[in-house]
């Protein structure tokens, strides 16, 4: 929740297409919000470390996320298809040749990615 947190205060510094939370936090009481996200974020590892409890270790590989990720972004894209689309009413021609073509740039962006991703998979271990 921390993480959500922090990725909320950075949403002005984000690249995202579809923001979803309107900067209003103004860099000098984001400082401080960061602050007291760390000293939280520290004050739990000393009441794990005081209890004996140890922190699991990271065990999925941030290359398998990713491309987990990619597969659901590849659904999305798919799904921008005017016979998906159908449901949400009529679909003019126009517009059918248009969700055509964004949903196949789109997948061949996402591929160019994913294909990316496997060449490094040997690289990144």
């Amino acid at each position: 929740m921390l993480e959500d947190m922090e990725s909320a205060l950075h949403i002005s510094t984000s690249k995202m297409a579809f923001p979803q939370y309107a900067q209003d936090v103004n860099p000098e009481r984001r400082a401080v919000i960061e602050e007291y996200i760390d000293g939280i974020r520290a004050y739990l590892v000393r009441v794990l470390e005081r209890q004996g409890i140890g922190r699991p270790q990271a065990d999925i590989p941030v290359s398998r996320s990713l491309r987990t990720f990619l597969t659901f972004i590849e659904i999305a894209v798919e799904e921008l298809k005017p016979q998906y689309m159908r449901g949400y009413g009529e679909i003019p021609p126009g517009a059918a040749a248009e969700l055509n073509n964004v949903s196949s740039e789109l997948r061949d962006l996402v591929r160019q990615l994913s294909r990316y991703l496997a060449q490094g998979a040997t690289h990144d271990r």
